[in-house]
């Protein structure tokens, strides 16, 4: 065998390797276990949650596994709902934007507690929680309510040492920046909107509009 064919058999075994590692990287949702039961309650995380947030007494399947009705106020508009088919539990840093962002690395185990950390999930609007997708911060915010989310998405980032990627990074901090000024401040209530330009902005109790670059 040539000194040139051992080499192209070499590059060609690297290239093998690589694409089956790249491949192993691409995020599959089956690779996240979700809605386990993790307390052994027999209910999964998903019910657990919409148990525990509703204000009245859940109603249940005839197994017991299943919240059926109850009462909760959606975080991203206040509006109130009955009816749990109404509603989806989503993850505030969903999985496919965490994967793309370090869980890739992660072991089955570090993304099944990941997919069922309480810290990151809310019952809200199943039309809103489909709208935002896999989305992060710079991409898509809820009509209410913006910098308590922006807040707690940067604070699952930070939980779990993921990292924003380089071209969102700038605007994503201005964003997390501008709000915990706002929380600090005592005299006025603040809120991100999105612009008709796509540009993010805070309005002010007094009407002010102040751009983030």
């Amino acid at each position: 065998m040539t000194r040139l064919s051992s080499l192209a058999l070499l590059m060609l075994s690297l290239s093998i390797t690589n694409g089956l590692a790249a491949a192993d990287l691409k995020y599959h949702r089956e690779d996240y276990p979700h809605w386990s039961d993790l307390d052994g309650n027999g209910l999964n995380t998903r019910h657990d949650l919409l148990a525990t947030q509703s204000t009245v007494k859940p109603s249940f399947s005839r197994d017991g596994k299943i919240v059926t009705r109850g009462r909760w106020v959606s975080p991203w508009t206040g509006q109130i709902y009955l009816d749990a088919f109404a509603l989806d539990v989503d993850h505030t840093v969903p999985l496919g934007y965490a994967h793309a962002r370090g869980a890739k690395y992660w072991d089955r185990y570090q993304r099944e507690m990941f997919a069922n950390d309480v810290r990151n999930l809310q019952v809200v609007e199943k039309g809103l929680n489909k709208e935002k997708g896999a989305a992060g911060i710079t991409e898509w915010l809820p009509p209410s309510n913006q910098c308590q989310y922006i807040l707690r998405f940067h604070r699952i980032m930070k939980t779990y040492q993921l990292k924003y990627f380089s071209k969102e990074e700038p605007r994503a901090l201005e964003l997390i920046a501008q709000c915990q000024r706002g929380n600090s401040s005592k005299s006025e209530d603040r809120e991100v909107m999105r612009l008709d330009n796509g540009d993010f902005a805070l309005v002010t109790n007094t009407t002010k509009i102040i751009k983030i670059p």
